[in-house]
């Protein structure tokens, strides 16, 4: 192109030469273009000049990258302009031409030397806190420093208000980007300050920095800025390491978030001397890491980690993390009342704090293997516990004032044997509590548990007495002194062991094995009493091989040793009083075996097969009785009125029922409801072991039975109960008898009367009034007047009244003995029930008052008209007898075969 405008300007030369005589070719200012175009690299581009006179040209601009060759000169002339290297973005320079009184400008644009030009913000929504900070953002590009140098950021406000962003300006970096989709990139920062935020909302504006290039490209980019109308705030939590050290992570927050480039982190150390165990502190957006070295002392190790920011205003805003290094946990002995304190009404596991292992350190007083430690129990109407004693054993502190029960996770688990100093391990055992009377057990105790100290020694029980119990006492090795039992008679576990119900657990055992009771490792519980008329159960499991030992129990008065708990026995009561005692063994039980007392006897009520006469009564024969009717007295072993058969009297003491006769009305074989049962106790000569002193484990005294129906023991005006009840009466002087307290003793249960069997049984069809209460009355005028019915309190549990236990179920016949389920179509469940005969002993306290009296009566009557009824199992199964509530009715179709079996019968006085 350039050739051709160069051979079009020579012929013109030429013409203009050939024609010079003929005209002057004249020229204004003009350019082949106003517009011209080079490439980014260094250039010369030529510019040529047309003027018939002189010109001047100059740059539009000051340039740092252009320069003109000359500026002045006269016609048609060619000048050059020479452009630098360009880095950047596409740039212009312009040129002025002046001639012939003309002006003319030139353009001239470099290319782009940046092949891609970008710039990218790295964060584009900025948070902050209300007020005054300096926010910093940085962002990727590759535009040239200089260009970036004369931007003018623009704010835009959502809102109309104050301009609350300033000082915004730009921090070259020369840090190069790294990856990045941009070619040749690098770093760079705006910064920008705020202002505190008194409009109590949230407020957000928009930054755009921005350029643009010599063809109108615009490059560049924005971010937001919001601020809340909250104070400035950082949390970090603390830390425990373990020992090991390594990488740490605590978790981080602040609504600064825009400023976390800005926050300074800080190490102190609670020991300068230890001080450098922490290193590679980083603070992320939700945390913060560090490196901890691994603790090799004996002690913990601490430290802060402080994270903080400081505001324009000088504002510092921070939070600390505490961190602390654990060491080898140290084995840390709990003392006995330090640990009863943690116990709470909700069982817990222990734990130990990462210090420590925690232990218990005690004397095991209970021994694995011991088949006297705990009760077996109902979980369900199918369900007997038959491990409960195996997995119960139990502990006291070494100065015997605390005690503990320890249930383990399993019978293989229970090794600790009586008198060992163990360690118990804390951790893991569930620490349970039970009140009224306060006591507490480590329950799932395992053999990892228990670490032996020292062999077993001699162990020194805590003496006590009965009144001087407490419930620290309980769980404890006790000894308490003067005691007796309180019927003198028959095994330590006073029941029929032969008449114990058949079930799933202790089938297939014979009657011939005498063990049948003992397989179903129940327990009975057995009354003693002492000089200040207080008593106490002694509770002896089935499965003690020391229960019965072929003689009666000692007669005498001595003390019992054991461990002191607390065991509802439902299959005895219920209620056996705020603490009994197990003993371990027979040689736990150092009373006397001839007979003494703390108390004398005043009147009994006891019949054996060594009684020929019976008052006015006698035996048909030599080894039975007849049953008699109401006109043939001659007959009648007893009738409704009993002589007593020790009477320290006048010899007229007298036992009889208020409940006299039968469904109300005197019948021809039945008007008189006393009896005695055979077969039961000591009367049947086949169960009578001569010189044993107990029958089948029973004393060899028998039973009376107040026959009667349920109804009789209540008082009715028609068929409306009058609120008054009959009862079985004990009548007997005092005149001349002094002393400072007396006491009625009696053994008691309540069934059904089988003659045809000569057992005992309740059923649908049977029942009896579930509460009693015991009351007294004195007469001072031989029984013409008689004061008011007061009610005396049981020596055992300090209430009054007792509930009546249920006799369940048995046949004599080996081969079809059953539960009472299955003979109440309720066949295969099975409860606490279901075991053998035994009437509940108790002791009930008379005052002084009764002494010196002409007469006294002492009455066994219904306290409430709730009596008894089968429970098919499924719900309370775990009691003794259930019932629901019913109330008696007169007309209730009832057997009539009911009966109140009472034995042991006696008034003593002190």
């Amino acid at each position: 192109m350039k050739r051709i405008n160069n051979l079009i300007l020579a012929l013109a030369g030429l013409f203009a030469v050939a024609c010079a005589d003929t005209f002057e070719e004249r020229y204004d200012l003009s350019v082949n273009t106003d517009k011209y175009s080079v490439d980014a690299t260094a250039a010369r581009l030529p510019i040529t000049v047309y003027c018939s006179g002189a010109w001047t040209a100059q740059l539009a601009a000051e340039s740092a990258w252009a320069t003109l060759s000359r500026t002045s000169g006269s016609g048609i002339t060619t000048i050059h302009l020479d452009c630098a290297d360009n880095s950047g973005l596409a740039r212009s320079v312009g040129v002025v031409l002046r001639g012939s009184g003309l002006e003319k400008s030139i353009t001239v644009v470099q290319k782009a030397g940046i092949t891609a030009p970008e710039l990218i913000f790295l964060a584009k929504d900025l948070a902050f806190a209300n007020g005054a900070y300096k926010g910093t953002t940085a962002f990727e590009t590759n535009l040239p420093d200089e260009l970036l140098r004369e931007v003018v950021p623009a704010v835009t406000y959502a809102s109309e208000g104050d301009a609350w962003i300033s000082d915004i300006a730009y921090h070259a970096d020369d840090t190069e980007a790294g990856e990045t989709e941009i070619p040749l990139a690098r770093r760079g920062l705006i910064t920008f300050s705020t202002t505190a935020n008194a409009t109590g909302e949230p407020r957000t504006a928009t930054v755009d920095f921005s350029v643009e290039d010599a063809n109108g490209n615009v490059f560049g980019d924005s971010f937001t800025v919001t601020q809340s109308a909250d104070e400035g705030r950082i949390t970090l939590s603390d830390d425990v390491v373990p020992i090991e050290g390594g990488k740490r992570t605590v978790a981080f927050s602040t609504n600064l978030g825009a400023l976390l480039g800005e926050m300074k982190t800080e190490v102190t150390y609670a020991d300068p001397a230890a001080a450098g165990f922490i290193s590679n502190v980083e603070l992320g957006a939700e945390s913060l890491t560090y490196d901890i070295s691994e603790n090799t002392g004996v002690e913990k190790r601490y430290a802060t980690i402080t994270v903080s920011y400081t505001d324009l205003a000088g504002n510092v805003i921070s939070a600390s993390s505490s961190i602390t290094q654990r060491v080898t946990a140290q084995p840390r002995e709990i003392p006995f009342a330090d640990l009863r304190a943690l116990f709470t009404a909700e069982d817990k596991p222990y734990a130990s704090d990462e210090d420590h292992i925690d232990y218990l350190l005690c004397r095991v007083i209970g021994d694995a293997g011991n088949p006297n430690m705990d009760q077996n129990v109902n979980t369900g109407p199918n369900s007997i516990t038959t491990d409960e004693n195996d997995r119960t054993n139990y502990v006291q502190s070494l100065d015997g004032m605390y005690g503990f029960r320890l249930k383990f996770a399993s019978a293989a688990d229970n090794a600790c044997l009586r008198g060992e100093q163990v360690k118990i391990l804390l951790d893991g055992v569930i620490l349970s509590r039970e009140s009224d009377p306060m006591r507490y057990t480590l329950r799932g105790v395992k053999a990892e548990n228990v670490e032996k100290v020292a062999g077993a020694a001699a162990l020194e029980p805590k003496v006590r007495t009965i009144s001087t119990l407490t419930d620290d006492d309980l769980y404890t090795y006790c000894t308490l002194s003067g005691l007796e039992f309180s019927v003198k008679e028959g095994a330590y576990a006073n029941v029929r062991e032969y008449d114990a119900i058949l079930n799933p657990y202790n089938e297939g055992i014979t009657f011939a094995s005498g063990t049948q009771a003992q397989r179903a490792k129940d327990g009975a519980a057995n009354l003693l009493y002492d000089g200040s008329n207080d008593a106490i159960y002694m509770l002896v499991n089935m499965n003690c091989a020391w229960r019965r030992t072929g003689q009666s129990v000692p007669q005498g008065v001595g003390s019992v040793s054991g461990i002191v708990v607390h065991t509802p026995m439902e299959r005895w009561g219920g209620n056996v009083g705020r603490y009994s005692i197990r003993p371990f063994d027979e040689a736990d039980i150092d009373v006397a075996r001839a007979e003494a007392s703390s108390y004398a006897k005043l009147v009994e009520w006891r019949l054996d097969k060594g009684v020929v006469s019976v008052g006015a009564y006698v035996w048909n024969d030599g080894s039975g009785y007849t049953v008699g009717n109401a006109t043939n007295s001659a007959a009648q072993l007893v009738q409704n009125r009993m002589h007593a058969t020790t009477d320290n009297t006048d010899g007229s003491a007298r036992l009889y029922s208020e409940n006299r006769m039968l469904n109300q009305t005197v019948t021809a074989d039945r008007s008189y409801p006393v009896a005695i049962v055979h077969g039961y106790r000591g009367l049947s000569a086949s169960n009578y072991v001569a010189g044993d002193g107990t029958t089948m484990g029973m004393s060899k005294y028998t039973m009376l039975a107040f026959c009667g129906n349920v109804a009789g023991w209540y008082d009715w005006n028609g068929n409306t109960w009058t609120g008054k009840t009959n009862g079985i009466v004990m009548e007997f002087p005092t005149s001349g008898v002094g002393g400072s307290a007396a006491a009625v003793s009696f053994s008691i249960a309540a069934g059904k009367h089988s003659t045809n069997e000569a057992a005992c049984s309740w059923t649908n069809a049977s029942s009896y009034p579930v509460y009693w209460k015991v009351e007294y009355a004195t007469s001072t005028d031989n029984g013409a007047t008689w004061s008011d019915w007061t009610e005396a309190v049981n020596a055992a549990t300090g209430v009054r009244g007792f509930e009546m236990r249920s006799l369940p179920w048995c046949i004599n016949n080996s081969a079809t003995r059953t539960s009472i389920f299955d003979t109440a179509n309720q066949s295969g469940v099975y409860t606490q029930s279901d075991f053998g005969f035994g009437l509940v002993p108790y002791r009930f306290v008379l005052p002084a008052d009764v002494l010196g009296k002409s007469k006294v009566r002492v009455r066994i009557s219904p306290s409430s008209d709730i009596i008894a009824t089968w429970n098919a199992g499924l719900g309370n199964y775990g009691l003794g007898q259930t019932y629901r509530n019913v109330r008696v009715a007169r007309t209730y179709p009832f057997a009539i075969a009911n009966a109140v079996y009472v034995e042991d019968l006696s008034i003593q006085y002190k």
